[in-house]
């Protein structure tokens, strides 16, 4: 068992949605694929809501993966829009 199957998630709060949103669309509207310290932090926090897994993987590349003003446009959205065998 991983780590993600051990953690208990809660549903997302609205004002975490609007934060998701604004990650992804960093991704797929800006094509901004640089976050800084504190969108990496943040993704690390909405990493406890219970999202889909696509997003769960989208957050765990910037969590995990990134690192202030390392471009991790094509990992990002790669997570987001390929379809997973989970």
């Amino acid at each position: 068992m991983d780590q993600n199957q051990a953690t208990i998630r809660h549903e997302p709060e609205t004002i975490e949605k609007i934060q998701c949103a604004l990650l992804v669309g960093k991704i797929m509207v800006e094509d901004n694929g640089q976050f800084s310290q504190a969108e990496i932090d943040l993704a690390n926090l909405l990493l406890s809501a219970n999202w889909n897994p696509n997003i769960i993987d989208f957050l765990e590349v910037v969590a995990g993966v990134a690192h202030p003003g390392m471009d991790v446009l094509t990992e990002a959205r790669g997570a987001l829009i390929y379809p997973l065998n989970k």
